[in-house]
């Protein structure tokens, strides 16, 4: 079972994306967003982890909708992956999953990457053993031959 969580931030995205409320917490339960409170209110429960950002900005997490997470972001991304073993594309893909994540991607759409690569990494990532966004993966890609994959 996923413990309650209390997230603390001294600014956090208003409901309209518009504006801030400050000094104020998260209230996480079951894994998903249940309230907004002011700091003052927060519950004094122990079944609940906090965890305490202090001076941030908490925003909603950013959705990237088409990704290949074997890939580098370079010119000759193609001709590095065909020069790789696999172990070094799946090395390449969880570190580009973590650096997603860190950069406030907490939900990726990865649209074609081999079978054996992208579910063991989502695997990996949904059971804590990884870190890195939810991935929504589509698989290896299906093309004619020559095609686009």
């Amino acid at each position: 079972m996923t413990k309650n969580k209390i997230i603390k931030s001294s600014n956090i995205s208003n409901k309209d994306l518009n504006g801030w409320v400050n000094n104020h917490a998260i209230i996480i339960e079951n894994g998903k967003i249940s309230n907004v409170i002011n700091q003052e209110d927060m519950p004094k429960s122990s079944s609940y982890e906090i965890i305490d950002f202090g001076e941030s900005y908490a925003i909603p997490g950013i959705i990237e909708t088409h990704a290949h997470l074997q890939f580098s972001a370079t010119h000759d991304a193609y001709e590095i992956y065909f020069n790789e073993d696999e172990d070094q594309r799946y090395e390449r893909a969880i570190k580009n999953a973590e650096k997603s994540l860190l950069s406030g991607v907490t939900s990726i759409r990865d649209l074609g990457s081999p079978n054996n690569l992208i579910f063991p990494l989502k695997k990996d990532i949904d059971k804590g053993i990884k870190r890195g966004p939810n991935i929504f993966p589509t698989g290896t890609p299906i093309t004619i031959k020559d095609g686009h994959c």
